[in-house]
Formats: C-alpha cells, structure tokens, sequence
C-alpha cells in the first residue's frame, strides 16, 4: 500500500512537469514555472528514493540504505526551498529578489547542516530506517528539527504571500486553482507539525525510519495532487468545456433553424452564401462559428423585416401573453419579439409595408456577447414555433393582409 501511494506521488509529479513543460514549449518559462518545475522534480525523485521498494533494494547494503535515506531529505528540503521561492517570486521584483536570495541561501544552509548533522550522528541501518546510539541522538535530532523547521517556514511563506495573491484575484477559474495549491500546502504544513512525533521518538529510542511510512505518503499524495492540480488547472480545465461548447452550438444552431428559415424565405439575401440558402440545417464542422453566422443572419433578416412591422402587433402580442401564458418578463418579452417577426413575415410574403409611422417595435438590447444573444435568439425561435399567442397573432395578421388585399381593387 505503501509502494502503491509513493508511485503515484511520483506519477502525479512526472505527468504535473510534463503538463506544465507542454503548457510553456516554444516560450521562455516563467521564474514561477522553473520553480514549479524544480518542486515537482525533486519530490518525485525522493518520493522513489524513500519507496519501501528502494529500502528493501539496499538491504544489506547500509552505505546504499544510508545514502537512500540522506538524498531523500535533502531532495525534500530542496523541493521545500523551491515551494518558498515560488511565493516569493509573485512579489515586487526589486523585494522579491532579496527575499528569494536570502531563501536560497538558507535552503542550502539547511541542506549543509543537516547532512553533516545526519553524518555526524553516526547512524546504522536498520529494517527500514536507522539507528543511532545514545551519543549521536541529539545530533540526530538536530538533523530532525532542521528539516521540520525548514518545512515549516517554507509552508507558512507559502501559505501566507500566494493565499493573499489568491484574494486579489478575480478570474474565478484562477482563484480556483490558488485555492487548490493552498490546499496541499496545508496538508503539507499539518505532516510538517505531525513530523514532531516520530522527531520525540528518534530522541529517546535512537530509531528512525528512512523511507515512507503511510502517513507521509498519503499526504504526500494528496498535497501533490492538490497542488500541481490547482497550479495547472486553467489549462486542462478548459479541455472537458470545448466538446461541451461545440455541443451547445450545435444544439442552439439546431433550435434556430425554424426562425431562420422563416426569414430566409421571407428574405433569401440574409444567407452569405448560396449552399447556405439552399440548405438550412447543413452544419459546418465548427459548430460555434456556424452558430455565430447563423445569429448575424437571423438579425440581418429583422433589420431587413423593419418596413414591414407593424407597430400594433408588439401592444396585441403583449396583451394577450400576459393574459394568456402568465409569462415571467423574459419569456414574455421573446413571445412578443416572435410574435412581431412573425407578423413582418406574413406581411413580407404579402408584399405589404407595415405602418408608415415613425418609431415602431424595437427588439430587446442585448449585450455585446454572442453567448447571449444565441440564448436569447433560442427563446424567440421556441416562442415562434411553440407559442399559442404567436400563432393567433400569426393567423390574424394573415386574415388581416387577406382582407386588405381583397379591399384594395373595390376601394380603387
């Protein structure tokens, strides 16, 4: 079970470098991503140097089983100081620089004091871990409490400047992944307090163990998984929306289509091309572009429709929605658009003009997003082919036209 959570500890780290590596080819790599990069790296490498997979290799072996156990901390206090150094590089250039300096420097100090620490203590392999004699325990435990207040700071540093980046930043994906990469920093900081214990033990048995028990894997685990997964979100979170947009596209393109041949047939010119005119539910294969088009046309057709409205048909169609479908203000507001275009269709096929009064129905103001206008053109094209009030005002204004055209030779 072990073996099993440091292998993925070390699969999670390979696939978040290689991720990220992929994510920045063909550009220079940002200070934070060579960081990332370096942090992922060395974790991954002592995560397999501290596998019960490795210590059972060295058994028999003790300088191997010793060198295992040293390179394994070190690797881990270097991925720390790397963690440090990638908060620090969100802050301003000129600070930043000194205070990365300065955690460079005491990254390496730690390294060099607890190796000589952990040399000078004169360890002796044992079953998966050491031992240390009486003599060498408080340097032991020196070692110990260097590492522990190395991966204590460097989690705090962390925890404080990116958790404060996190609250300025408005971009909810972003803000997302921050929270994410704080998350495993503080499972990280809750194994580093933890670390104490078995820090007590070394002092007054003289044992330690060299290679990953299950607590520290499961954390290790699941703090890298949080972490290089909130550090690469915005990229492949982005994978799993694009086949849902194009399938949204092609849904909304769908829903359109009876509007849109309704004007098309009542103006052909709205179509940009003539593969276009002649089939309206040929789908090109970029969904959203053709959803794109689609709109365009449907409003070309309304601002080609405008000599044909007729102003009396928004107040009729408004009236008797509210009185007929109950309608909440949205769906009320497509039932009268639909019922208005409908009406301009009826008198377009007639070939009457509308009302020669200025001012007349104006359609509701959308915002300058695709997205939404789509959306709302679907809720028109639903209350043109479904609504009941759009289909009597439809059937009326036929009647109506049927009736003027009748009355126009007798009145000549």
């Amino acid at each position: 079970m072990i073996d099993l959570a440091a292998a993925a500890a070390c699969v999670i780290a390979l696939l978040g470098i290689g991720f990220r590596l992929h994510q920045v080819r063909g550009t220079r790599p940002a200070a934070g991503t060579l960081y990332l990069v370096a942090f992922a790296l060395c974790m991954a490498v002592a995560m397999a140097a501290l596998s019960p997979s490795a210590s059972a290799a060295a058994h028999g072996r003790p300088p191997w089983a010793l060198a295992l156990g040293l390179a394994g901390g070190e690797l881990k206090i270097a991925a720390q100081g790397f963690l440090a150094l990638l908060a620090l590089s969100v802050e301003p250039p000129r600070r930043g620089r000194k205070l990365m300096i300065r955690q460079a420097i005491g990254t390496l100090t730690v390294m060099a004091a607890g190796a000589a620490a952990f040399l000078l203590a004169h360890p002796t392999p044992a079953t998966g871990g050491l031992y240390v004699d009486p003599p060498g325990r408080p340097t032991l435990t020196c070692y110990n409490a260097l590492f522990t207040a190395h991966a204590t700071w460097c989690l705090a540093v962390f925890l404080l400047l990116i958790g404060r980046a996190a609250r300025q930043v408005e971009d909810r994906l972003l803000r997302t992944g921050l929270r994410l990469v704080l998350a495993g920093a503080a499972v990280g900081l809750v194994w580093a307090v933890l670390s104490i214990g078995p820090l007590l033990d070394a002092l007054t048995t003289g044992h330690q163990l060299t290679r990953e028990d299950r607590v520290s894997a499961t954390a290790s685990v699941l703090a890298l998984t949080l972490g290089i997964g909130g550090a690469t979100l915005t990229a492949w979170a982005g994978l799993p929306a694009r086949p849902l947009r194009r399938l949204r596209a092609w849904y909304r393109y769908r829903r359109l289509a009876p509007l849109w041949a309704a004007l098309r047939t009542a103006v052909p010119e709205i179509a940009f091309d003539a593969a276009g005119a002649a089939g309206g539910h040929r789908l090109s294969t970029d969904a959203e572009f053709a959803l794109y088009r689609r709109v365009i046309e449907i409003r070309d057709g309304q601002l080609a429709l405008r000599a044909h409205l007729r102003p009396e048909i928004a107040e009729r169609a408004a009236a008797e929605a509210t009185r007929r479908e109950r309608a909440d203000p949205a769906r009320l507001a497509a039932t009268v658009e639909a019922a208005v275009l409908a009406a301009a269709v009826e008198a377009a096929a007639a070939g009457r003009p509308g009302s020669a009064a200025p001012g007349g129905y104006l359609p509701p103001q959308m915002p300058a997003d695709p997205d939404v206008e789509a959306a709302w053109l679907c809720r028109v094209a639903k209350a043109y082919e479904c609504s009941v009030t759009v289909r009597r005002l439809r059937g009326r204004a036929r009647a109506e036209l049927a009736a003027e055209a009748g009355a126009g030779p007798g009145a000549e």
